[in-house]
């Protein structure tokens, strides 16, 4: 699962790095969902190739759940 990063919030965290280096996205605080496409929220691109669409508030809850919509590690009990 991958999603378009918040670039400003990333920045922030990580000064000097690119959030466009990998095709990869972890919901860390760091790493959200970016508003530059949505005033509501954005949208994921799944496993599958479906793309989801997702409000801001419900991927902040999304964050915290360990396995979830967004923490996914085959072989993990946790997602992590």
């Amino acid at each position: 699962m991958m999603w378009e990063p918040d670039e400003p919030n990333y920045y922030a965290f990580y000064p000097g790095l690119s959030c466009f280096n990998d095709a990869s996205s972890y919901p860390s605080q760091g790493e959200g969902l970016g508003r530059l496409h949505g005033k509501k929220g954005g949208s994921l691109l799944a496993f599958d190739a479906h793309v989801d669409s997702l409000s801001y508030e419900r991927f902040n809850q999304e964050r915290q759940l360990f396995p979830g919509l967004l923490h996914c590690v085959p072989g993990s009990k946790t997602g992590d």
